[in-house]
């Protein structure tokens, strides 16, 4: 290895040591994924359902979107009728109690992407 070479690569890790280089990491761009009720929001209407229609605002960094058609169920573990989510305490039915809203959905501004990004 010469002289140069060995320059090189202090330099470069004198730049890592003292944060001149900082790591790649990744960001986190979809908030609350599991549904949880960080806000405190949730609202027991009976057997561990809350009934949310279009517009909501409930469920922490998600929005019940415009065109959901009735209600969807955002539910707690363990609901009335045994159901229970596979991560966490909440879940949502999107179909709003088995077939009360056909075309339920929720929605969330991302941000922090990169187009052609990995």
């Amino acid at each position: 290895m010469n002289l140069k070479c060995v320059a090189s690569i202090a330099a470069v890790a004198a730049l890592i040591v003292f944060g001149a280089v900082t790591p790649v990491r990744a960001v986190p761009f979809v908030l609350n994924g599991s549904l949880e009720d960080l806000d405190g929001n949730f609202v027991n209407d009976a057997d561990n359902f809350d009934q949310l229609a279009a517009g909501a605002t409930s469920i922490a960094n998600w929005t019940v979107s415009a065109g959901t058609t009735a209600n969807i169920a955002w539910s707690q573990t363990v609901t009335g009728d045994g159901r229970s989510a596979p991560f966490g305490d909440f879940f949502i039915d999107l179909s709003g109690f088995g077939s009360e809203s056909p075309n339920g959905a929720i929605e969330q501004l991302l941000s922090g992407l990169l187009i052609g990004g990995t």
